[in-house]
């Protein structure tokens, strides 16, 4: 599973139009490490993700990206059975998936 936390950080402060010194100040930690989060080089402590989360109020699993990875995977599962199907000659029950 790839977390994409640094990509996410830096879009939703564009979003808001929050500095990293703003998003540092409400955390408590400095605007290098929220540097260092949104360039790749760290991760937040776990404990933070709830407050992060909250700041830009989206859900941990939309932070950490991880809703878009479960879209992904339903998607390529739908497409998988429908290859599937087809392979078997069942056309109606493909496009039904």
């Amino acid at each position: 599973m790839n977390i994409t936390l640094d990509k996410n950080l830096v879009l939703l402060r564009a979003e808001k139009g929050v500095t990293q010194d703003r998003l540092a100040a409400f955390l408590g930690v400095t605007h290098q490490t929220v540097s260092k989060w949104e360039r790749g080089e760290n991760l937040p402590d776990l404990t933070l993700l709830p407050a992060i989360a909250s700041f830009f109020d989206v859900t941990v699993d939309n932070l950490l990206g991880v809703g878009e990875i479960r879209k992904k995977e339903k998607i390529y599962s739908h497409a998988e059975k429908a290859r599937k199907l087809l392979e078997e000659g069942k056309t109606a029950e493909a496009v039904a998936v």
